[in-house]
């Protein structure tokens, strides 16, 4: 259902399906909602902190690599780290957060190509948060005609079917630029609502105006 009123009053788990998987919530939709950004917040504070560890990992090696004195440290600290980007790039941040070292080699193939430094950074700057936030979607309608002062004005209009009426609506007037929002459960005649002042149905009762343009 597309009804969040009706799934906050009959679940009590939701499962949400991504590019990333399955996941599960529990509660209602509302519980859901509110669980879903704690989890996106939870999950970019994690990712965001594992890539500055790694910049700041890099940044010693860079500095510390063609010195002699600390070149075998720095060589060192560079192997693992590019165990754990490669780790990274194949089971997210959580595997390294979640996991020893010798689970996360169970779960995951690292190879064993080398990287050169630049190419170890190029990798690192690659990364790509786990949140997959559904897109925002902001939708202009334009027209080319500027309609009239009266947009919509019923009075005692009823409104569904002569062997099943549904409802006669309250008398309303809608004038340019305003809004008006239509609010109902399933089945209680909105697309029908909908239809009539579009006159593609007639109403049962009362009368219906629509603006010149």
């Amino acid at each position: 259902s597309h009804d969040r009123y009706f799934l906050d009053r009959v679940v009590d788990r939701i499962w949400e399906m991504s590019r990333s998987g399955m996941e599960e919530y529990r509660g209602n939709y509302s519980a859901y909602v509110v669980q879903r950004q704690e989890r996106w917040e939870r999950r970019e504070s994690e990712f965001q902190t594992v890539r500055d560890t790694f910049l700041k990992e890099l940044d010693y090696i860079k500095r510390n690599i063609a010195r002699d004195s600390t070149r075998d440290q720095a060589v060192g600290r560079m192997r693992r780290l590019v165990r754990q980007v490669k780790a990274v790039e194949q089971g997210g941040v959580q595997i390294l957060l979640n996991n020893k070292w010798s689970e996360v080699t169970s779960q995951v193939r690292i190879s064993t190509e080398r990287w050169e430094v630049m190419e170890l950074e190029q990798h690192i700057k690659a990364l790509q948060s786990p949140v997959t936030r559904p897109p925002h979607i902001n939708m202009r309608l334009e027209t080319n005609l500027r309609s009239g002062e009266l947009v919509l004005r019923t009075s005692e209009m009823t409104v569904g079917y002569p062997d099943a009426p549904l409802f006669t609506a309250a008398p309303l007037t809608l004038h340019r630029q305003e809004c008006a929002a239509l609010i109902g459960p399933n089945g209680a005649g909105k697309t029908t609502f909908l239809r009539t002042i579009m006159e593609q149905l007639a109403p049962l009762a009362g009368e219906v105006r629509l603006g010149a343009s």
